[in-house]
């Protein structure tokens, strides 16, 4: 069973940049900065899937204390090509989401954000995302412009 087999680590800023932006840009996408994730300070966690001492899959959440809540801010995955590999990939980003949850509620965290869903979209991508947020059950909330005052910042960097 691929749990067994994971392990779960919390990373350092330099370890989860790097990974990051390896992600971005073979997706084709911004990466972040260690300025930026340095502007959270106490309010992020930066956590890691390893298998085999492979990192496999990264997350940054946002915590707000007064508010007891984890909100997910960037997920990123290894790239490799093996179907195999990529199977495992999905199943610790699953896993690490499930951890990162653990996590948060050993904190005395109530509420893992998932930071929205695209809802309507014809995007297959964005769909399948929602999906895979949705397979964890919870309730839908809609909330009005909800950021924690020091993402605020970092949304307009």
């Amino acid at each position: 069973m691929i749990k067994g087999d994971l392990d779960a680590r919390l990373v350092e800023i330099d370890e989860f940049v790097a990974f990051n932006n390896a992600f971005a840009a073979e997706k084709g996408i911004k990466g972040t900065s260690k300025k930026k994730i340095k502007s959270f300070g106490k309010n992020v966690l930066l956590s890691c899937a390893v298998w085999d001492n492979r990192p496999l899959v990264m997350h940054a959440t946002v915590l707000d204390f007064e508010q007891k809540k984890g909100r997910s801010l960037l997920s990123a995955n290894a790239r490799f090509n093996d179907p195999e590999d990529r199977k495992l990939i999905g199943k610790a980003n699953r896993w690490l989401h499930w951890w990162d949850m653990c996590h948060l509620f050993e904190m005395n965290f109530s509420i893992y954000d998932w930071g929205g869903i695209a809802g309507d979209s014809k995007d297959h991508d964005k769909e399948g995302i929602d999906k895979f947020k949705e397979g964890f059950g919870g309730s839908l909330v809609k909330e009005a412009h909800f950021y924690p005052f020091f993402l605020k910042a970092f949304l307009r960097s």
